[in-house]
Protein backbone atom coordinates (compact mmCIF):
# COMPACT_ATOMS: atom_id res chain seq x y z
CA UNK A 1 0.00 0.00 0.00
CA UNK A 2 1.83 3.55 -1.01
CA UNK A 3 1.91 6.64 1.30
CA UNK A 4 -1.13 8.48 -0.19
CA UNK A 5 -3.47 4.69 0.02
CA UNK A 6 -2.37 4.98 3.62
CA UNK A 7 -2.82 8.54 4.26
CA UNK A 8 -6.23 7.99 2.91
CA UNK A 9 -7.36 4.80 4.92
CA UNK A 10 -5.80 6.73 8.30
CA UNK A 11 -8.30 9.95 7.15
CA UNK A 12 -11.24 7.64 6.63
CA UNK A 13 -10.42 6.27 10.14
CA UNK A 14 -10.20 9.36 11.62
CA UNK A 15 -13.08 10.32 10.47
CA UNK A 16 -15.33 7.36 11.33
CA UNK A 17 -13.98 7.30 14.68
CA UNK A 18 -15.43 10.82 14.87
CA UNK A 19 -18.48 9.78 14.34
CA UNK A 20 -18.79 6.60 16.61
CA UNK A 21 -20.47 9.43 19.26
CA UNK A 22 -23.28 10.38 17.05
CA UNK A 23 -23.90 8.11 14.24
CA UNK A 24 -26.03 9.31 11.56
CA UNK A 25 -29.59 7.87 11.73
CA UNK A 26 -30.13 5.81 8.97
CA UNK A 27 -26.91 3.98 9.49
CA UNK A 28 -28.60 0.93 11.54
CA UNK A 29 -27.20 -1.47 14.37
CA UNK A 30 -26.73 -4.93 14.07
CA UNK A 31 -29.16 -5.32 16.75
CA UNK A 32 -31.43 -3.35 15.04
CA UNK A 33 -30.87 -4.98 11.71
CA UNK A 34 -31.44 -7.70 13.05
CA UNK A 35 -35.14 -6.69 14.32
CA UNK A 36 -36.03 -5.56 10.64
CA UNK A 37 -33.83 -7.50 8.31
CA UNK A 38 -36.55 -9.06 6.71
CA UNK A 39 -38.66 -5.56 5.80
CA UNK A 40 -34.87 -3.48 4.50
CA UNK A 41 -35.36 -2.71 1.30
CA UNK A 42 -31.79 -3.51 -0.61
CA UNK A 43 -30.22 -1.78 -1.80
CA UNK A 44 -29.19 0.02 1.15
CA UNK A 45 -27.94 3.00 0.01
CA UNK A 46 -26.17 5.60 2.60
CA UNK A 47 -24.47 8.72 0.33
CA UNK A 48 -22.21 11.36 2.83
CA UNK A 49 -21.11 14.41 0.84
CA UNK A 50 -19.17 16.53 3.50
CA UNK A 51 -17.19 19.65 2.13
CA UNK A 52 -14.29 17.57 1.00
CA UNK A 53 -15.16 14.49 -0.77
CA UNK A 54 -17.99 11.48 -0.30
CA UNK A 55 -18.87 8.37 0.48
CA UNK A 56 -21.40 6.23 -0.84
CA UNK A 57 -22.35 2.54 1.05
CA UNK A 58 -23.97 0.58 -1.30
CA UNK A 59 -25.63 -2.33 1.11
CA UNK A 60 -26.19 -4.98 -1.93
CA UNK A 61 -27.88 -8.17 -1.75
CA UNK A 62 -25.53 -11.30 -2.14
CA UNK A 63 -25.15 -12.57 -5.96
CA UNK A 64 -23.02 -13.93 -8.38
CA UNK A 65 -25.77 -13.22 -11.32
CA UNK A 66 -24.25 -10.57 -13.78
CA UNK A 67 -27.87 -9.80 -15.02
CA UNK A 68 -28.73 -9.01 -11.55
CA UNK A 69 -30.18 -5.13 -11.84
CA UNK A 70 -28.17 -3.97 -9.04
CA UNK A 71 -24.54 -5.19 -10.47
CA UNK A 72 -25.97 -2.16 -13.21
CA UNK A 73 -26.52 0.05 -11.10
CA UNK A 74 -23.40 -0.65 -9.12
CA UNK A 75 -21.41 0.14 -12.55
CA UNK A 76 -23.21 3.10 -13.33
CA UNK A 77 -22.77 4.42 -9.79
CA UNK A 78 -19.09 3.14 -10.35
CA UNK A 79 -18.86 5.63 -13.49
CA UNK A 80 -20.40 9.13 -12.06
CA UNK A 81 -19.05 8.97 -9.10
CA UNK A 82 -15.23 8.25 -10.04
CA UNK A 83 -14.28 6.75 -6.70
CA UNK A 84 -10.43 7.32 -5.87
CA UNK A 85 -10.94 3.99 -3.39
CA UNK A 86 -13.39 1.15 -2.75
CA UNK A 87 -13.79 -1.37 0.08
CA UNK A 88 -15.69 -4.54 -0.38
CA UNK A 89 -16.92 -7.42 1.86
CA UNK A 90 -14.70 -9.86 0.81
CA UNK A 91 -13.06 -11.44 -2.42
CA UNK A 92 -11.22 -9.66 -5.21
CA UNK A 93 -13.89 -8.02 -7.81
CA UNK A 94 -12.37 -7.29 -11.13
Amino acid sequence: MNHAARALLLALLLVLAGCVSQPPAAIMSWAEYQTRRRSVQWPYILQFDPPRGSLLYYGARHTNAPADPQVQEIERLWTALKPTIAFNEGGSPP
